[in-house]
């Protein structure tokens, strides 16, 4: 009973897992649990250098609900720990029964071969969409494409984990040879067709090292024969995106890509020094970096952290990365004693290579197949080198130790976290913005300082989210004290809504000259702000004032730009205003240097309607809509495309999309 409930809670965890199924109710730790529940004592034997390192790991996470500086997502990184401190003790008994483990294997390749063709449909479906749209090849398109619900960079850890197994699987004689030359054709193709730079340099150090760690010559061959093959091909039938990944910096997007990771990484060296022993907490890395890098309303936001040294830096400390490198040391020393036998060094190579993936972007926190991969790699490397020096000597309370552990830390993760803690920061935010709402209804004053009272508790318990600082400045406006929110604005000057706020106080005070400073910035950074009701409404009432704000904008249209982003925006405005020929040579340009954008190609589309070349209209239409809605949607959507109007509301969507992963709640805006 005990042996097919250890395969039946791996098994199951692992599957639900690859294919992203919601578990709200935590079937996959009860099942860990129960598991765990009913092995026998005397089947936990030593206690390694490595299992102190993890232990010293859940334990921190456990610590970092408590002092982390937000601790929604602490809570939601304990739970996953958890599972994985359950999954490893767990790995390291299959590894023991023979039996358990090739089956385990022989499951794991079914559930990864399933994974892989679905991802190579999903690729023909994507490619075949990206060239019946016009485009001439698909690397600047790769974020249309997401297999199973991964994104690109994500999906790559899995299959570099993914192909750990079935080296492992073949190396065990789980699968014969057909089974792990189909496999291993699959996913290393899978893989290439991510196009992914960091992924490139990955895989051409693992071949290489899985070339020298295997002994057997026919094996050598047939993995150089196998790569080889898969990467003629792939470069034959894609040569421009390959040509274009080996360029590693030949396009606007990768350099805005690498350039992005470095202003990452300067913005991340700011917050560590405050915060250098123990971290911000799990998952509060965009949080503790929002003030110096994410208040650019044309900059994408990323959840990733630029590498797992920065990202460890920030969220763990000095502290965290001791206990990671005493891990590393523990990996390495195991490394070394059993390099004699090959699934030992299958299993060091495949973990280094996916820990050298997460130099070129950490994605492995939000990738809880690949971690639980990883815990079986460690759980294979110490089943035959049990090194007695560096063990310590293990008593049969420790099964008792990781249950109990585990419950607390899941009644931690859950009920304490619903019952005491939960959404106390949001839901001030919230109530303050509601009683600025009532403010704005009633204009009774007694709103302004409930809703002072409310944001001076959430900054008191949180003072990294600077959106409180900006409702404290709105709150002042409407007092009638506008300085703090102009400051405000001049410390954030690429903050769209700052700037379009300072200018609708300034208005109402009938300060135009300094309200059309504001506006003009505010259009420059959001051009869709042309669309809101109120700039109709000046544009009746007030057209002296509308006047000085177009010509304001058709100057600055007139100035030289090589950023492709701020040409599309200057496209935009110049659309609007009813300068179409300016319009059209910007759009154009701004999509031969970044084709994924999709609001120019809606316009140009507009633009040749205009001059009745409906094919070319149509021709631009299509590509709007494959970018707009994906590669599987796009087809059966209406002809009919117009402008969406923008309502003011619209101007916090990006930090309410903040709020949602910092929170946990949705932002009332």
């Amino acid at each position: 009973a005990n042996k097919v409930m250890l395969f039946i809670a791996l098994v199951t965890v692992i599957s639900m897992t690859l294919f992203l199924i919601n578990d709200p109710y935590g079937l996959k730790e009860l099942l860990l649990l129960i598991a765990v529940a009913i092995l026998p004592l005397n089947r936990y034997e030593n206690l390694s250098v490595i299992d102190a390192s993890i232990w010293m790991m859940w334990g921190q996470d456990v610590l970092l609900c408590f002092y982390g500086i937000n601790q929604w997502p602490c809570f939601q990184t304990l739970r996953l720990s958890t599972m994985f401190l359950l999954a490893y003790f767990l790995f390291k008994q299959i590894t023991k029964k023979t039996h358990i483990l090739l089956l385990y294997l022989q499951f794991i390749c079914i559930l990864i071969g399933i994974a892989v063709i679905l991802s190579l449909i999903s690729f023909a479906i994507f490619y075949h969409s990206i060239n019946t749209a016009g485009f001439e090849n698909c690397y600047a398109f790769r974020f249309l494409f997401k297999p199973l619900g991964y994104n690109t960079n994500t999906w790559t850890t899995v299959l570099i984990a993914a192909m750990g197994i079935i080296v492992i699987a073949y190396q065990k004689r789980a699968i014969g040879s057909t089974s792990y030359t189909i496999l291993m054709i699959m996913t290393l193709l899978t893989t290439i067709l991510s196009f992914s730079r960091g992924t490139f340099i990955s895989l051409g150090i693992l071949l290489f090292l899985l070339i020298l760690a295997i002994k057997s010559k026919t094996e050598k061959i047939r993995l150089i024969v196998i790569g080889g093959v898969i990467g003629v091909l792939t470069f034959a039938c894609f040569t421009k995106e390959m040509r274009l990944v080996v360029g590693m910096n030949t396009t606007v997007s990768q350099r805005e890509s690498i350039n992005g990771r470095i202003e990452a990484t300067y913005a991340a060296m700011k917050i560590i020094p405050e915060y250098k022993w123990f971290g911000v907490g799990n998952g509060n890395y965009t949080l503790a970096i929002d003030k110096e890098l994410n208040q650019d309303t044309n900059k994408a936001y990323s959840s990733f952290a630029p590498n797992i040294i920065v990202q460890t830096l920030v969220e763990k400390g000095i502290v965290g990365c001791i206990i990671v490198i005493c891990w590393l040391i523990g990996i390495g020393i195991y490394a070394w004693k059993g390099k004699i036998d090959v699934t030992c060094r299958i299993s060091a190579i495949f973990l280094s290579i996916l820990l050298l993936k997460e130099m070129s972007q950490s994605t492995l926190s939000v990738t809880p197949v690949a971690c639980l991969i990883m815990c079986f790699f460690l759980a294979l490397m110490q089943n035959k080198n049990q090194l007695k020096k560096w063990n310590i000597s293990q008593r049969s309370s420790f099964k008792y130790a990781l249950l109990i552990g585990s419950i607390g830390a899941l009644i931690i993760s859950k009920g304490v976290y619903l019952t005491r803690n939960k959404g106390i920061v949001p839901q001030l935010i919230n109530k303050s913005v509601a009683e600025i709402r009532s403010f704005q209804q009633d204009s009774l004053t007694q709103h302004l300082e409930q809703s002072q009272i409310y944001l001076q508790l959430a900054k008191k318990k949180q003072s990294k989210d600077i959106h409180i600082d900006y409702l404290f400045g709105e709150i002042e406006a409407l007092k009638g004290n506008i300085e703090c929110l102009k400051k405000f604005a001049k410390q954030y000057p690429k903050n769209a809504l700052y700037q379009y706020r300072c200018f609708k106080h300034l208005y109402k005070r009938d300060e135009k000259q300094e309200a059309a400073t504001f506006l003009v910035e505010a259009i420059i950074l959001n051009p869709r702000i042309l669309l809101l009701e109120d700039i109709n409404i000046i544009e009746k009432v007030d057209n002296i004032f509308y006047q000085v704000i177009r010509n304001r904008l058709l100057q600055r249209l007139f100035s030289q730009t090589e950023d492709a982003i701020l040409t599309a925006r200057y496209g935009f405005i110049a659309y609007q205003l009813g300068e179409e020929k300016k319009a059209c040579s910007l759009l154009e340009n701004a999509v031969i240097s970044l084709p994924n954008l999709s609001t120019p190609w809606m316009l140009i589309g507009k633009l040749y309607e205009k001059k009745e070349d409906i094919e070319k209209a149509k021709s631009c239409f299509q590509k709007y809509r494959l970018l707009t809605n994906g590669a599987f949607t796009y087809k059966t959507l209406s002809d009919t495309i117009e402008l969406k109007t923008m309502k003011e509301e619209d101007l916090t969507a990006k930090y309410a999309m903040k709020f949602q992963i910092w929170y946990g709640s949705t932002y009332l805006y």
